[in-house]
């Protein structure tokens, strides 16, 4: 029998969405509402008893019609499906081609396959915190457990569940109730004085060999020293860029490998209709670029990008070596080079990062640099350029202004300053590598 307030009392007209389910005993309220897709569905609220039912319902009524209750489309109902809207529809519009990369690898890696079968609004605490500790302990034959898998999951499951919690799908964030995993990030170094002297020796030496087919890069090494530049925005550094009458160089691109999207449409299965797995045999390829990303075409799979911020275009004052340095391989560089860069391949072609890389390790190698138990990073490169300048008392704003960021320093916020008090601060901090190199 179903539990009432009082004996067979009947219900008032206009309550006839509610009914009693006696297989669960249970008084059920139904009221339709009309979701994003145009489409009816049925919200439900229940209770064992009559009154409490219809005080349920009335207040369900009351939000449909003052516009608080949102509908889910049952494609977004699990986690793994609201993580798939969240990234084509808010994440991809926002955030550049390589930030949108790494976050759907978190998702596809390490977020689907442990919780997206879950309803999104069934998702513990418990849950999210079992899913980081198995992250924490994963590890291969070849690598220790990461602490940051569980790190770069927390971060995107939170951004997730914080947009599903503004959009109404959710009445709370379950990652709020979940510490953040702790991780430690390993220190990189940067290379003493006269080891980054006979690293700039060794490379000068290499480009003095004119190895057939090997790029001549002993500039390129001396840039990255003196200008803390990262690696993406060296190889990208085109010439019209490089001002030897003013000593200094403009970072306003950046040199990077992107991906391809299918432009041919899909079948029914879901298969790309050209037949072709691989996107790069797709005979109508294209960009899956966000319309508002600013890009130029370079080669292939490389194209020119902005730098990762505001910060990150600007205008970098050479160190007297650099600019000698650079003279000198603009003046000797006959070789074909179609897209204008400051460095390049014999034949012409840009310079990827991974052959970068290549030549990098060929460079340590041949300066007879141990790596002892890890890799001796590009980037040591580039901590090596603000550890000079701070020891030679350079002001923090002027390093972050050369820089153009300000990670590695821990400093204050970006802030414009004096191109002729950078240009100062250059020439002294690395005046002592003139007598050597």
């Amino acid at each position: 029998m179903p539990e009432t307030d009082a004996k067979s009392k009947r219900r008032p007209k206009g309550d006839g969405a509610l009914f009693y389910d006696e297989k669960r005993g249970l008084h059920i309220g139904i009221v339709s509402v009309y979701g994003p897709d145009g489409k009816r569905h049925q919200k439900r609220v229940s209770s064992k008893l009559e009154s409490k039912a219809l005080e349920k319902l009335n207040k369900l009524r009351a939000d449909v019609v003052n516009g608080t209750v949102t509908v889910t489309p049952t494609e977004i109902r699990t986690v793994g499906g609201w993580l798939d809207y969240w990234l084509i529809h808010i994440v991809k519009p926002s955030v550049k081609p390589r930030t949108y990369d790494s976050y759907a690898a978190t998702v596809r890696l390490y977020l689907k396959p442990e919780i997206g079968k879950i309803r999104l609004d069934k998702l513990q605490p418990a849950r999210v915190r079992e899913l980081y500790t198995k992250l924490r302990l994963r590890g291969t034959a070849d690598t220790k457990p990461s602490t940051r898998n569980a790190q770069k999951a927390h971060q995107v499951l939170n951004a997730a569940l914080t947009r599903a919690v503004k959009d109404g799908h959710l009445s709370r964030n379950v990652c709020k109730a979940v510490d953040n995993p702790k991780h430690k990030k390993a220190p990189r170094g940067a290379f003493e004085l006269k080891t980054a002297v006979h690293v700039l020796k060794t490379a000068a030496a290499l480009d003095d060999k004119n190895i057939p087919g090997k790029p001549k890069l002993a500039s390129r090494w001396v840039a990255a020293f003196m200008t803390g530049a990262r690696q993406a925005e060296l190889l990208g550094m085109e010439l019209d860029r490089i001002d030897l009458d003013q000593g200094v160089m403009e970072i306003s691109w950046q040199l990077q490998r992107m991906h391809y999207t299918h432009g041919c449409g899909t079948k029914a299965n879901g298969e790309p209709r050209c037949g072709r797995q691989r996107v790069g045999y797709c005979p109508d390829r294209k960009w899956g670029f966000d319309p508002v990303f600013d890009y130029r075409d370079c080669h292939r799979s490389l194209v020119w990008t902005r730098p990762k911020s505001l910060a990150g275009e600007r205008w970098v004052p050479m160190a007297p070596l650099l600019h000698e340095s650079l003279k000198v391989h603009l003046r000797m560089d006959t070789d074909p080079n179609p897209h204008g860069l400051v460095w390049h391949h014999r034949d012409g072609r840009p310079i990827s990062q991974e052959d970068d890389n290549e030549q990098w390790n060929i460079l340590i190698a041949a300066a007879g640099i141990e790596k002892k138990s890890r890799e001796v990073v590009l980037h040591e490169a580039r901590n090596t350029a603000a550890t000079m300048l701070l020891e030679s008392g350079v002001d923090v704003k002027v390093i972050q202004s050369i820089l153009g960021h300000a990670s590695i320093l821990q400093t204050r916020d970006y802030q414009r300053v004096n191109l002729e008090l950078s240009k100062v601060a250059v020439s002294t901090a690395f005046d002592a590598l003139l007598p050597d190199v």
